[in-house]
């Protein structure tokens, strides 16, 4: 009788561990915890279960920033599954955010091929191609996403910020609109349409997402300096002050807000406290330029070497940006047979002399050599 208590007993303890891993979303070491402990009691012909249970510690992992383990734990459960999307999807966001996009795109193929009509995978594939600046085929599968579920927020949110950041205003506004009437909890979204509102100049709606937004995630940093940026130009000068240093407070290396404050300091005449964060936004541009030309080094380069200090003329009307992304916030435009000097690369991105002597990026495939 007692063996038999104590085997339903570790029964029942191993199927709480089991709920607890697939359940569990608010406590990421919990999970890992509970995944690790379920995967060791686990019987060793359980193959379906074993992949499920390390799809879920996986994304445990990612929460809680051990992306090489969630690897890890991935590359197993896609050998012990290999026609379940879901570890394709997961590997393939992973690999994104370490940078590495096309095997990214490789893994969305794979989850593709099994799951064609998942919006998941679609709005994977969208986000995925935004990254390597491929714009229309990034909002036709983001497109796709949307008619597979007409009220995925999230795939409203991926193509109003991509729509903003290509400069079409309008067509952004409605589709952020509908991701914060669908989802009125996420953050991204308010913040992106309050850096819209501001494009258009309507600072009293913009100030009112940003505020939404701070509000739902008091540690978006990003949207403290959008906030700061608009209070500055409503000349609300403290509270700017106020904004751009909690920035700094919750993002140390935001080059962003150093750069801002400097800017606000030396406007208001104080000189030594502007020299202070113009050379830290120097000093965090640089290190993460460096960062990223070591990563470059060791990766693959999609376009080949470009020729530094040599000039490029543009094959089209382009954008260039602060940073070598979609992401990265527009600093202006190109027109087409403009020539280029260009000083570096970043995968397939170029970095060229700005038409005002500063620095931004272009799709490499928009530039080419003038010989």
């Amino acid at each position: 009788m007692t063996l038999v208590l104590l085997l339903a007993g570790t029964a029942a303890a191993q199927e709480r561990s089991i709920e607890t891993c697939r359940t569990e979303t608010r406590n990421p070491e919990l999970r890992i915890e509970a995944c690790t402990t379920a995967l060791t009691e686990l019987k060793p012909d359980a193959r379906a279960t074993r992949a499920e249970l390390l799809r879920y510690r996986a994304l445990a992992r990612r929460a809680s920033g051990a992306v090489d383990e969630a690897l890890v734990d991935l590359d197993e459960a896609i050998e012990l599954q290999p026609d379940h999307a879901g570890g394709w999807l997961i590997r393939a966001a992973i690999r994104q955010d370490l940078g590495r996009i096309d095997a990214a795109l490789e893994d969305v193929e794979q989850a593709q091929a099994l799951s064609p009509r998942s919006p998941q995978v679609w709005r994977r594939k969208g986000v995925l191609l935004d990254n390597k600046g491929e714009f229309d085929q990034a909002y036709a599968a983001l497109n796709r996403a949307l008619e597979l579920d007409p009220r995925y927020a999230e795939a409203f949110f991926d193509r109003g910020d991509l729509l903003r950041r290509e400069g079409y205003l309008v067509e952004a506004i409605e589709d952020l609109t509908t991701a914060v009437e669908l989802q009125p909890g996420m953050a991204a979204a308010w913040n992106a349409r309050g850096s819209t509102w501001a494009t258009l100049d309507d600072d009293k709606r913009a100030l009112s997402d940003f505020d939404r937004a701070i509000q739902l995630r008091p540690e978006f940093a990003a949207a403290y300096v959008n906030r700061a940026s608009i209070r500055w130009r409503l000349a609300d000068t403290d509270n700017a002050l106020i904004d751009y240093g909690r920035a700094i407070e919750l993002d140390p290396t935001n080059v962003d807000a150093w750069l801002n404050r400097g800017r606000a300091f030396e406007a208001l005449g104080r000189v030594e406290e502007a020299r202070h964060d113009m050379e830290m936004a120097t000093a965090l541009g640089a290190r993460r330029r460096a960062a990223e030309q070591d990563a470059e080094r060791v990766g693959s380069s999609d376009g080949g070497p470009a020729r530094e200090g040599a000039f490029y003329v543009t094959s089209r009307a382009v954008n260039y940006r602060l940073g070598p992304s979609t992401r990265a916030n527009r600093l202006g435009s190109l027109g087409r047979g403009e020539r280029v000097q260009v000083v570096g690369q970043r995968e397939s991105w170029l970095e060229i002399v700005t038409p005002d002597g500063g620095r931004g990026f272009v799709w490499h495939e928009f530039l080419d050599l003038d010989e």
